[in-house]
């Protein structure tokens, strides 16, 4: 059981390569051990992820968590309700995307469009199967650029462009985006094969202080989980921060605690531990 004395007042953990296992499914010692804290101390469990919202909200109810969710790295915040209130929607132009599109119609590199629970890809290529088998998700299939074009027709934004290919070909996609938006957009490598493009403003330390914010919580009386480049900052600003046992050397020197790897189950041990249960 734990003791009288709640150790954190909210808790915040990333899904990829932190939450999940090496099926990358929730474990059922995640599942329990997340469930009897919630019954015990009823603290809110706030799922932070660079995923779109479908691929999270089913990690939620098997959680049987009903707390705000962060997508694309803070572009959307929401309440995980029947109302689903919005709390942040920051999404990259439509020109942006175009200009992606463009530099890479010539290169094997696979494009992904996002928005809110639309996932939009060309071909069902390794790639795309690749994220159908670790987010559990199914995308529509349709030409990139009409997709655009349609989206900007209707005054729409894209949450995120997901770029993945030959790790030299991404580097020089990296580059580019460095070069001319700058200020449009956030460009980071997930992985060396993986560029990930979010709007400006995307930041899950900032999305962690607004949902704490509108939680009346205090970063210091937080804990956050993580694993990658982009937890960092989370990692750092909350009281709790661990980075698990896979993570790189500069996540793990942004934590309080580095624990076990994903794969074993590294968050319910530290969350067991924490909270004595």
């Amino acid at each position: 059981m734990a003791d009288n004395t709640k150790p954190v007042k909210a808790i915040l953990s990333d899904i990829d390569g932190t939450i999940l296992n090496k099926d990358r499914v929730l474990s059922k010692l995640t599942i329990d051990t997340i469930k009897t804290i919630k019954k015990e101390y009823g603290i809110p469990f706030i799922l932070i992820s660079a995923r779109m919202p479908k691929a999270i909200t089913h990690l939620a109810d098997t959680l049987e968590i009903r707390d705000p969710i962060i997508a694309y790295n803070g572009g959307l915040i929401f309440s995980n309700d029947a109302n689903r209130t919005i709390h942040q929607n920051l999404t990259i132009p439509t020109d942006v995307a175009y200009d992606v599109y463009s530099f890479l119609k010539e290169t094997d590199v696979h494009i992904s469009l996002f928005r809110e629970d639309e996932w939009v890809a060309e071909t069902e290529d390794f790639w795309a199967k690749r994220e159908i088998n670790n987010t559990r998700v199914m995308p529509e299939f349709a030409p990139i650029e009409q997709t655009v074009d349609r989206w900007a027709h209707k005054g729409l934004g894209v949450h995120k462009i997901m770029c993945m290919g030959d790790a030299g070909a991404i580097e020089e996609l990296e580059i580019f985006m460095k070069k001319n938006h700058k200020g449009n957009a956030n460009s980071y490598r997930s992985k060396d094969t993986y560029l990930e493009i979010t709007p400006t403003g995307t930041n899950k330390a900032l999305a962690m202080h607004k949902v704490l914010s509108v939680l009346g919580v205090d970063a210091a009386d937080a804990a956050a989980f993580g694993d990658n480049y982009n937890d960092v900052e989370m990692l750092k600003e909350v009281g709790h921060g661990v980075a698990m046992g896979n993570s790189p050397d500069k996540v793990k020197k942004a934590a309080n605690v580095v624990g076990l790897h994903h794969k074993e189950d590294g968050l319910a041990h530290e969350l067991i531990r924490l909270f004595n249960l």
